[in-house]
């Protein structure tokens, strides 16, 4: 999980990405993959992703397809709130054993909305529950007090959209949020 600070994605993201370790699934979480503009504000709300987030969708696709080679693994889930971008790629052998994913989004701002939240992809491989969550949260040392409050709004409102030929189950975990303890 990188913030990106609103920037293009760089022409070189193989060392970056690290995808030569040839796992069954890799994630990538991003936060900031657009500027914030009002405008941004909605990036990702109808399922579409904004321009920013597509160009690094793009570019990542490529990076995983080059160094991996064109079929070796499936995106399984991309997801965007605002500036948080979650994208999902499973081994392409490793999906008849891969349950539908489903996807959440949450933004802890007002109204729900604003540059902080989650995006989240569940999904099952063999029997492995696997939840991949990219969050961005309120930032310095004062503020981890307000960290703890947003993760635990977040894991309060969670609930994930049921993807395509997915198994009814609970829309909620049984764990609560791990409070982050700050330095003092």
């Amino acid at each position: 999980s990188w913030s990106v600070a609103g920037k293009q994605p760089p022409a070189e993201l193989g060392e970056w990405l690290q995808l030569s370790r040839g796992a069954h699934v890799y994630a990538v979480g991003l936060q900031e993959a657009v500027e914030l503009t009002a405008q941004n504000l909605t990036a990702g709300t109808n399922g579409q992703l904004s321009a920013g987030a597509a160009a690094w969708e793009a570019r990542i696709d490529q990076e995983v397809q080059a160094t991996c080679g064109n079929d070796a693994y499936t995106k399984v889930a991309s997801r965007q709130l605002v500036g948080l971008l979650l994208l999902v790629y499973v081994r392409t052998e490793q999906l008849p054993h891969c349950r539908p994913t489903r996807t959440a989004a949450l933004g802890t701002g007002r109204l729900g909305v604003g540059n902080k939240g989650a995006v989240a992809a569940s999904l099952r491989l063999h029997s492995s529950s696997i939840c991949l969550v990219c969050a961005h949260l309120s930032s310095g040392h004062s503020a981890t007090e307000t960290r703890n409050l947003e993760c635990a709004a977040l894991h309060a409102r969670r609930a994930f959209d049921k993807g395509e030929g997915a198994e009814e189950a609970p829309q909620q975990a049984d764990t609560g949020p791990r409070p982050v303890r700050g330095r003092r």
